[in-house]
């Protein structure tokens, strides 16, 4: 009896243990391409799913409000730049507060050059050798950088603010350094650029990589509002609504949803690309 038993298991495995194990190495390689990742599965927001609402115009905030789906969805589509491609954008108030935010996702081939996420009216922020940099217009040393920690292939919320007294800089909501100074920035009389820093600086810091929700604030967001952003995830919509000035998410145009009519234009010979596959190095906190 116990012979019949030992031949009948091992038939059952020479029948099926093939089988198993194709089954196995199937769903290895699904988790290696990402089948199962939670963003797969995550209900992605269509272009201008999202916008704020200015009933007096741009400009202006009494009764300001968004309108549409704005709970933080993932965006279907986000920015990709190939290292020569930048978003123009038009001249920008300046101010004496200011907050600069945006995800990135950059390549290893030039991680070690700047790399400009934004720059607008004199004021930009940047990444070089894994660090991130930011520039207050007009304000004595103002140039200033976070310890190395920023990697290829991943996705980050970099974020900077100035109070007027001081800078800080923030990597995935937690302030990573801070550098005390004082003074007005004065701001610049042309317009910026989002993925190079092609008018202040003669034509560098292509960005090579993935960009996404890119934000400018007339104040220094705090710190508890940045961590809240970097909570809602790469398809949040502005913290402050009174000091929003522009907000672009790059879900698949250049278009400003912060109603102040801000729009980004792209380079005729260098279209930048718009893609759905960038889930790869990005979690949802």
């Amino acid at each position: 009896m116990k012979m019949k038993r030992s031949q009948s298991a091992m038939e059952y495995l020479m029948t099926y243990g093939w089988a198993i194990l194709i089954l196995v190495v199937a769903l290895s390689a699904f988790l290696m391409l990402g089948v199962f990742n939670y963003g797969s599965f995550t209900q992605k927001a269509l272009p201008g799913t999202c916008s704020i609402f200015r009933p007096h115009g741009p400009g202006t905030s009494s009764l300001i409000q968004t309108q549409g789906v704005c709970t933080g969805l993932q965006p279907q589509y986000v920015a990709y730049l190939n290292g020569s491609q930048y978003l123009n954008l038009p001249v920008t108030p300046a101010y004496s507060t200011l907050t600069l935010s945006a995800w990135a996702n950059l390549n290893s081939s030039d991680l070690a050059n700047r790399q400009d996420i934004l720059n607008t009216a004199g004021d930009f922020l940047n990444t070089q050798g894994g660090r991130l940099c930011f520039w207050v217009s007009g304000v004595n040393s103002a140039y200033v950088c976070s310890p190395a920690g920023i990697s290829s292939g991943k996705w980050y919320m970099l974020t900077a603010t100035y109070n007027g007294i001081a800078e800080g800089i923030y990597v995935n909501g937690t302030l990573v350094y801070s550098y005390y100074l004082s003074g007005t920035p004065t701001g610049a009389v042309e317009s910026g650029n989002i993925g190079a820093c092609y008018h202040y600086c003669g034509g560098i810091g292509y960005v090579d990589g993935y960009i996404a929700n890119v934000q400018y604030y007339k104040t220094a967001l705090s710190s508890n509002e940045i961590k809240s952003m970097y909570i809602d995830g790469i398809g949040g919509d502005p913290i402050s609504l009174q000091n929003i000035v522009a907000w672009w998410p790059l879900n698949d145009n250049g278009n400003d949803y912060s109603g102040n009519n801000y729009n980004a234009t792209e380079v005729a010979a260098n279209a930048v690309q718009y893609t759905t596959n960038w889930q790869s190095g990005y979690s949802q906190t």
